[in-house]
């Protein structure tokens, strides 16, 4: 099955799957979908979005959700 889903969050710039969840970094932080109903269920804003600075790759680890900085 596929989704569209659109996110008020800017650009996006990575993405895991953890803990029944779909993690997407954007300009300014992350962003969880449920994938069940292809809906936003958390936004974690990490940084002010500012054009040199900005979350990019996001992984999954032993329970943790790591993001890097660009």
């Amino acid at each position: 099955m596929q989704a569209k889903i659109h996110l008020d969050a800017g650009t996006t710039r990575g993405i895991a799957f953890a803990g029944g969840r779909v993690w997407v970094t954007t300009e300014s932080g992350v962003v969880a979908l449920d994938p069940a109903t292809n809906k936003v269920v958390q936004t974690i804003e990490l940084i002010k979005p500012k054009r040199e600075v900005r979350p990019t790759a996001i992984a999954y680890l032993d329970g943790d959700l790591w993001v890097s900085i660009e």
